[in-house]
């Protein structure tokens, strides 16, 4: 994602004028900050969504690959049963 700097900073200026009123502050506001800060974390909630999804797919993948694989070895899958029906659950979330 990007963000563009000249209206993040006119936000944010709209913000503490808002906030402040007609009164000159020193500091930022913590309901300014607040209010912008939200504003771009909504932004961000999709794309972290989708790379956790992405990252759960990458991941099923890696459990069922290393599964076939320990198949083929008879001595070798019995142990690794309980951890690849484990990391089989993330697919839940």
């Amino acid at each position: 994602m990007t963000v563009d700097e000249r209206t993040l900073r006119r936000e944010i200026g709209v913000a503490i004028k808002n906030i402040n009123g007609i009164r000159v502050g020193m500091f930022t506001p913590d309901m300014a900050f607040e209010a912008v800060a939200k504003r771009l974390i909504e932004k961000l909630l999709g794309p972290c969504l989708k790379c956790v999804e992405m990252t759960v797919l990458e991941l099923n993948e890696v459990v069922q690959d290393i599964g076939d694989t320990m198949a083929e070895y008879a001595t070798g899958k019995e142990p690794a049963d309980p951890v690849v029906v484990a990391a089989g659950r993330l697919s839940a979330y």
